[in-house]
Parts: C-alpha cells; sequence; structure tokens
C-alpha cells in the first residue's frame, strides 16, 4: 500500500475475490458478473459511479459490446429514473499492476449520464476524477 491515506476500510476483505461459480444460474441465462470500481452516494441526491481501466482500454468496441459498461449505463438510467442525479465517470491510469492506482490522479476520458448518453472527453480538455467529481457535486448542490 502506499502512503496515501485510503478510504477503505477493511483492506483485506476488499482484496478477497468472490467466486460466482455454481450459483445455480446457467451461463447462457446471464451476464457473467460485474463489478463496480468506484460508487459514491452523496447525501441522497446523487448516485456517482466510476469505472477505471489501464490507458488504452476504453475504445468505441467496449461502449458497444461489454457487459459490464451496459450494466453501469443501466444502473445510471435506474437511478436517474428513481429521481436522483446519476453519472459514470470511465477514467485511466497508467499504474503498473503491482501499483495502487490513486483514483484523484486519473483521467476521466468518458462520462455517461441517461440524458446526454456516452460522451468522450477530448484529450485537450482531459481532467482528473476528483476535479470531475467536485464539478459534479457542485452541479447537484446548486
Amino acid at each position: 500500500m502506499s502512503k496515501n491515506k485510503s478510504l477503505i476500510q477493511h483492506q483485506d476483505a476488499f482484496r478477497q475475490t468472490i467466486n460466482y461459480y455454481n450459483m445455480g444460474v446457467k451461463k447462457t441465462t446471464i451476464q457473467n458478473p460485474t463489478d463496480i470500481d468506484g460508487f459514491i452516494e452523496y447525501h441522497d441526491k446523487a448516485m456517482i459511479f466510476f469505472e477505471v481501466k489501464q490507458l488504452g482500454k476504453f475504445d468505441n468496441e467496449y461502449f458497444q459490446n461489454n457487459g459490464q459498461c451496459l450494466a453501469l449505463m443501466r444502473l445510471v438510467d435506474a437511478c436517474t429514473d428513481a429521481g436522483k442525479q446519476a453519472i459514470c465517470f470511465f477514467c485511466v491510469h497508467s499504474s503498473p499492476s503491482e501499483r495502487e492506482i490513486i483514483l484523484e490522479k486519473t483521467l476521466v476520458q468518458y462520462v455517461y449520464t441517461k440524458k446526454e448518453g456516452i460522451r468522450k472527453i477530448k484529450k485537450r480538455k482531459a481532467v482528473t476524477a476528483k476535479k470531475s467529481l467536485k464539478r459534479f457535486i457542485k452541479k447537484v448542490d446548486r
């Protein structure tokens, strides 16, 4: 672990994987299980999701044929339909696999909302996850 303070309370459990084998549902009837890299519930007003991948992993194919992406977008849509503001930030990092990823330093490459759909952030306008989160919360608080 780095010298950075983490908000994850149970680091050991966080590293422990969950095996979905033999859950009694045929693979042909469900998508593969997925995880959520980050989720913040903000004062019962907004639901904020983060998906974080190695630089170069997000492309048009990812957004068209990826079950995890589809699940995240449906989750954002469901939260929006329930009356919450909801967003998913698709962030990229270049950290080696043996090092932790510092979310605040990742760059937001795509954003998804029900109203706007998936939106690519232009490289020259790239912004960190931290700054994107602050901007979104400012909108929520208006």
